[in-house]
């Protein structure tokens, strides 16, 4: 153990691919800061396949697992539509929580988790790990140079939706809450927000819909004072890429997935690449072990744990009202 450090008991929420191939690599790394005491997930081949691995006690139901184990923290892997209700049990018994994007599916369930937060006094953090990512890194470094940012475009192209270990709740609004603005756009929002200081004023979206009413095309336009950032998210594409556009009044910076071209006013360039591209895997646990390291310190920096909640209510806030704007957009079109 590390001077001054604490080993945190954790239980887990959710043993799908996201917890098997990013999470579990990251606790056993920062085993001076993390043990696996129990973990919780409906499938019984899943639990077979944690006790193998882990050596942990596995369970189908939350309460006897916190019962049990008493944990000092929860990490929740589990779908989206769990999420709320496992938040709110862990905070009850005085559990820090460290939870899968999206922290919840809409703003009534942010609230209530914000109530209990205030309430309790623990840590409710989100895994943004893609502020982490050598990509979003870099493209932080190179953005200054552009000057006050103008405008951004942002294209996140993919083939067809991530698949988990178990099913493919990504296209089940009742599990997944909404489609791909939650899957991917979560991510692009607070990224687009680290690089505009403005908050947001407005949003205008337009969505292509399967035949579950999920959303596989969103394009939606977010409104930041005099800064405009307008995003594409896919699951239709031929290609899976992801591109980036900054404009700025010294200059521009396009992110091409695996490079970065930097266009300044006074004929300066520069480039850099990357050995991989950012839309190259779905496990991140290089960038996921950054995020395990920021929770662990923000349950005694209450600031950083602050910083990352607002993160999270920005992100339901956009996406909500991005909701609401296609609703608007086709009663006008019925009416019309």
């Amino acid at each position: 153990m590390g001077k001054g450090k604490t080993m945190k008991s954790l239980c887990i929420a959710g043993f799908g691919a996201v917890c098997e191939n990013a999470h579990i690599p990251v606790i056993k790394k920062l085993n001076e800061r993390f043990l696996i005491k129990g973990v919780l997930d409906t499938d019984e081949k899943r639990r077979k396949k944690a006790a193998e691995l882990l050596k942990a006690n596995t369970y189908s139901d939350i309460d006897e697992m916190l019962s049990k184990e008493s944990p000092d923290s929860m990490v929740i892997t589990s779908p989206p539509s769990s999420h709320k209700e496992i938040i709110i049990k862990a905070l009850d018994k005085g559990i820090d929580v460290l939870c899968e994007k999206p922290l919840c599916t809409n703003l009534r369930d942010f609230k209530e988790i914000e109530r209990e937060v205030s309430k309790s006094g623990k840590v409710v953090y989100t895994i943004h790990n893609w502020v982490y990512s050598p990509h979003i890194l870099k493209i932080n470094d190179f953005i200054k140079e552009i000057g006050e940012i103008r405008r951004i475009n942002w294209e996140t192209l993919r083939k067809k939706p991530s698949v988990s270990a178990s099913s493919n709740w990504r296209i089940d609004p009742h599990i997944a809450g909404g489609g791909i603005i939650f899957d991917h756009g979560w991510h692009v929002i607070y990224i687009i927000k680290s690089m505009i200081n403005n908050d947001f004023d407005d949003v205008d979206a337009f969505f292509v819909l399967n035949e579950n009413n999920i959303d596989e095309i969103a394009d939606f336009r977010i409104e930041y004072g005099s800064v405009i950032a307008d995003i594409h998210l896919s699951w239709r594409s031929a290609i899976r890429k992801n591109i980036m556009t900054a404009y700025g009044d010294r200059g521009t910076l396009l992110f091409d997935d695996d490079r970065i071209i930097l266009n300044l006013e006074n004929g300066e360039k520069k480039e850099h690449f990357f050995d991989e591209k950012l839309s190259q895997s779905s496990a991140h646990p290089l960038w996921t072990e950054k995020v395990y390291i920021d929770f662990y310190d923000s349950l005694k920096n209450r600031e950083k744990f602050e910083l990352n909640f607002n993160q999270s209510l920005e992100c339901i806030s956009i996406i909500e009202r991005a909701y609401e704007s296609f609703k608007q957009r086709k009663t006008k079109d019925i009416y019309n």
